[in-house]
């Protein structure tokens, strides 16, 4: 991953085309996370995005800890202007067009999942 950039548009298809597969029902998506200015951490509509029965494989709490880590660390020290797409789910398969943040990555295909610290799952 080392020097690659996607742009908005890239992340914006990718998390459009994940949605439209028939393995993304409503309530398990792809969420975009912002930083802008240091410090403003916003996230995608977490209603959209988390299922609304219980889910042992997406609860969304990645998500909310994840945009709470940023806050954090925001706070501290000025973050650059950013965006993530983070997963809901540990059930995370198939091959991805760009870096997707999840809690578990797959042993095949490994795509281009990034696993954060599982602290980052603590709050």
């Amino acid at each position: 991953l080392a020097g690659r950039r996607w742009s908005s548009e890239d992340l914006e298809n990718a998390i459009r085309a994940a949605a439209d597969e028939a393995e993304a029902p409503r309530g398990n998506s792809l969420c975009q996370i912002r930083v802008r200015n240091g410090r403003e951490v916003s996230t995608c509509d977490l209603d959209a995005a988390c299922p609304k029965a219980e889910d042992r494989n997406n609860d969304c709490s990645y998500i909310r800890a994840v945009r709470d880590a940023l806050r954090i660390i925001g706070a501290i020290r000025p973050l650059p202007d950013v965006d993530l797409v983070v997963s809901p789910s540990n059930t995370d398969h198939g091959e991805v067009s760009l870096p997707i943040f999840t809690r578990h990555r797959p042993r095949e295909p490994r795509s281009l999942y990034v696993l954060l610290p599982m602290e980052w799952q603590l709050h």
